[in-house]
């Protein structure tokens, strides 16, 4: 049987966000954000397994990725991350079966990418082989060197 994959890629090490641990890995209210970006893939109905890919260097990751895949009933597989984000992809796809159809790549640190998302890209997927999520940016950052800001 065919399967859609959802991946999610935790391989950072969060050091721009500097915080120990990683940011995906932070809790906000009673979960960490890589929970609200799998509880978004739990829902779809398109996503029949979810992929877990963490960063190797520190085993506690990996440890606590085990631990997802066994609270969460689509989880299937933890993978090591490589040492950039193309090769934690690379290992990801080297990761599935034959039975894997369509394959959707998401930052464990988007929780607020909405399920329907998911649902789009999959349908896309039978008309286009690559699809990429893009959003319009509705605020801005600016920089001055006026101290008052």
């Amino acid at each position: 049987m065919r399967r859609n994959v959802g991946v999610i890629l935790a391989g950072g090490r969060g050091e721009r966000f500097g915080t120990v641990p990683p940011k995906q890995f932070v809790f906000i209210g009673d979960k960490m954000i890589i929970e609200y970006t799998i509880d978004n893939l739990l829902r779809s109905d398109s996503i029949d397994e979810i992929y877990l890919v963490i960063n190797p260097k520190n085993p506690k990751y990996l440890d606590l990725g085990k631990e997802l895949e066994s609270r969460y009933r689509k989880i299937t597989k933890v993978v090591e991350g490589g040492r950039t984000r193309t090769e934690s992809i690379y290992n990801s796809v080297l990761a599935l079966d034959n039975n894997a159809d369509k394959v959707v790549f998401i930052d464990a640190v988007r929780p607020f990418v909405p399920t329907r998302v998911f649902e789009d890209f999959v349908e896309l997927l039978n008309h286009y082989d690559v699809v990429k999520f893009c959003s319009k940016i509705v605020d801005y950052l600016a920089f001055t060197d006026n101290p008052r800001f």
